[in-house]
């Protein structure tokens, strides 16, 4: 009689009092009277590894778990054993994980659009974009989207069906996210389970947060980071609970801000978990692993981390075998988690459905992901058209759920727009110096704006002040969604110097001011590039500075057509280690449209880079041949640093030229992240450039062998260079190099 009175008392206040030996002893014979366990998980980023290694004891000692709460990471591994994923499965996932590729979001620069690559035709533009709406500046809600953290979690997620009752799980779950306009706890108890953990995890400021029933979710850890109180909401008798501590830093390490930011959340952490520690009971059991010397950022430390936890649950290990089964009991109890209401087998796709936020086109989305109604169902297939599809640059994030409905099981693809697409700005620079007090800058802005009806629609608006000042307009036009031709109308002004040198001195030097405006009509060739014939009118001056006052001065008309055809599929524009690069165009000057001169001209250029580990050969080489007597206002310009290494920029004037160059460069440094990243070379380079002339004054048939030395960094703004070049004719120069400088006005 006392038994049962005490079993009963023990049962109204929820095991607020000590176990009994008869009541532990009846627990592990008769599992319908064993208390219900329930597991509690704390956030904190990459110490989470530690709850694998706390869950493998509990395994090896036949501990069952009942339900389980978690927060963030926490919730990660929560997640994954409510759903049915074995540790193995679990641990081989987690392994394989490039961290550093999970929260590196840069698109492929070759799968972007033409008109979109960053760098194309050696602008001096950034690739940075600083978006624009209503006249401020609009900044990303996280320096990581997750636009790869989703499908890692689909993955691990993948035998559950979606959307989930989280109570109907193998093991009920909850994972708390916080509502970032109110601050207060938001606890989930059904939707898409890697969209749920995802928010869960969504720490403010790096990761963005999830959109969700109107409200923008982050990461619980800010409002409850060790949910104590809801794994006895969910009515757990009994707590395993495992919180994660992370290694303060000391005063003498708080020296930026991003160490005292980290050191901030850390002590809020610990705040509130310090508050939920006091709702456990004297019979909940506390692992706590000892984490001294991790961070919450070494997610490539997760094995060591992981045997953290083994070892804190070792250390409590006589208090969790209280809570065992026998060995018949703990293997019914894992088939019934891993089995139950899970999904075996691929099945088969009954329909594949767009939710489009954006203008791109419906067309276009289904054909770069390749993945079509009727086949079954292929995760990695689907990631990799996601892939594609994000690489366009075009989008915030692609992701995918899917989802059971009157019409059969299905994929609907979620596609959501970046809203600081629709205009923005990009900043350029380049400087360059000979240290022999001939130096130079480009400083301009580019202005684009994009939020048109018709997909690739935009109006550019570039401005540049410096040596070579200049200002153009283009608007680019597809004639339609659904058809890769289109047209671009076009005005530009601007002015650029011509210098003419004889035996490294200059003798004449010109300002060339250049206006015209223009239309052309094209096609697009794929993501690689585009074919266009074009037709300019326009003006010209040719100002003397320095130089014999015999030497005239004039202005001239421009009337051009022509074509060009354009390909660019380098994996980079400054370093590129592998694609190619091909420009091939002629054009006419031609008097009856009102230009001064009658002249053709066929002109050129390709890059191929060649890679091997970490070192590259980049062969390039280009040309310019006028049929006809060119006339001294329309000289090609050569020379600088990767032109004609030994002399300065537009020191070189030709009516025809050619010129190749081997260039090799090695990286022997890089540095990543998720804000930027930095790879530093060595390199130099052969080359090799014949010159002619068709002006008297100008000397003629020059064959000029020259070579470059340098070092160079690729940051995420400009490339930087030092470097020394050197001609055969005794010609060196001493450079250093800020932006893509090489833009000579051919």
């Amino acid at each position: 009689m006392r038994f049962f009175l005490t079993l009963s008392l023990c049962t109204i206040l929820s095991f607020s009092c000590t176990f009994s030996v008869d009541a532990e002893d009846n627990a592990r014979t008769n599992n319908k009277t064993r208390p219900r366990i329930g597991l509690v998980l704390a956030g904190g980023g990459a110490l989470g590894f530690a709850h694998i290694g706390v869950l493998r004891i509990l395994e090896e000692n036949h501990i069952p778990v009942d339900l389980v709460t978690g927060t963030s990471m926490g919730s990660i591994v929560g997640a994954a054993y409510a759903s049915g994923v074995t540790l193995d499965e679990m641990e081989e996932l987690l392994a394989e994980t490039d961290w550093d590729e999970l929260f590196d979001e840069s698109t492929a620069r070759r799968s972007q659009t033409y008109r979109f690559k960053p760098g194309r035709d050696r602008e001096i533009y950034g690739d940075t974009k600083i978006g624009l709406q209503n006249g401020s500046i609009v900044v990303p809600t996280g320096v990581v989207q997750g636009q790869n953290v989703l499908p890692l979690l689909q993955r691990l997620y993948e035998k559950t069906r979606n959307p989930a009752d989280f109570d109907k799980l193998p093991l009920p779950f909850r994972a708390v996210t916080a509502d970032l306009e109110t601050g207060k706890a938001v606890i989930p108890d059904k939707g898409d389970l890697a969209t749920i953990v995802r928010a869960s995890m969504s720490v403010p400021g790096f990761f963005a947060p999830i959109e969700l029933d109107g409200k923008y979710l982050v990461d619980g850890g800010i409002v409850n980071n060790l949910p104590v109180d809801v794994a006895l909401e969910m009515g757990a008798d009994v707590l395993i609970v495992v919180e994660l501590y992370a290694d303060l830093s000391k005063k003498e390490d708080l020296g930026n801000p991003l160490t005292v930011a980290g050191q901030i959340i850390s002590l809020l952490l610990a705040q509130n978990s310090e508050i939920q520690r006091s709702n456990m009971r004297s019979h909940d059991i506390l692992i706590e692993p000892n984490l001294t010397g991790f961070s919450s950022t070494d997610f490539p430390k997760g094995e060591a981390i992981k045997e953290t936890g083994t070892d804190a649950a070792l250390g409590v290990l006589s208090k969790l075998k209280k809570l065992s089964v026998s060995e018949e009991e703990y293997a019914a109890y894992q088939r019934e988690r891993t089995g139950n209401g899970t999904i075996s087998a691929p099945e088969l796709i009954d329909f594949v459905k767009l939710d489009n936020d954006s203008n791109y086109p419906e067309h276009r989305i289904r054909t770069q992901l390749g993945f079509k109604a009727g086949a079954s169902f292929d995760r990695t297939k689907l990631e990799e058209g996601i892939k594609n599809l994000y690489n366009t640059g075009q989008f915030q994030e692609v992701t995918y759920s899917t989802t059971t409905t009157e019409k059969g099981r299905g994929v609907t693809i979620h596609i959501k727009e970046k809203e600081f697409l629709k205009q923005y700005l990009r900043l350029g620079a380049a400087f360059e110096d000979d240290f022999e007090g001939d130096a130079f800058y480009r400083l301009g802005v580019d202005y684009r704006y994009t939020d048109f009806k018709i997909n690739g629609t935009y109006v550019d608006l570039q401005a540049e002040i410096g040596r070579n000042p200049s200002i153009t307009a283009e608007w680019y036009q597809p004639f339609s969604n659904e058809t890769p031709y289109f047209f671009t109308p076009s005005a530009s002004l601007s002015r650029n110097q011509l210098r003419v040198t004889r035996d490294g001195e200059d003798i004449a030097s010109y300002q060339r001011v250049l206006g015209n405006v223009g239309l052309g009509l094209g096609r697009e060739i794929g993501t690689v590039g585009e074919f266009r014939v074009e037709a300019r009118r326009g003006f010209g001056e040719l100002d003397r500075e320095i130089g014999s006052p015999e030497l005239s001065e004039f202005s001239y008309d421009t009337a051009d057509v022509g074509a060009i055809l354009l390909l660019d599929a380098l994996d980079t524009r400054d370093f590129p280690t592998q694609g190619y690069n091909i420009k091939l165009g002629g054009y006419s000057s031609v008097e009856d449209l009102g230009a001064s001169d009658d002249f053709n001209t066929i002109r050129g250029s390709i890059a191929l880079p060649f890679t091997s580990g970490r070192s590259t050969f980049n062969l390039t080489s280009d040309f310019g041949y006028t049929l006809e007597d060119r006339p001294v206002e329309r000289s090609f310009s050569l020379g600088g640093f990767f032109d004609v290494p030994g002399y300065q920029q537009n020191t070189l004037l030709a009516s025809d030229y050619a010129a190749a160059r081997l260039l090799y460069y090695r990286r022997f440094s890089e540095s990543k992240s998720p804000l930027f990243g930095l790879k530093y070379f060595l390199g130099g380079s052969v080359n090799y450039t014949t010159l002619q002339s068709d002006v008297d004054t100008i000397p003629d048939n020059r064959d000029i062998v020259s070579g470059l030395a340098f070092i160079g960094a690729d940051t995420p703004l400009f490339p930087t260079y030092f470097g020394v070049g050197f001609a055969e004719e005794g010609e060196v120069a001493v450079y250093l190099a800020i932006g893509r400088i090489n833009i000579p006005e051919r």
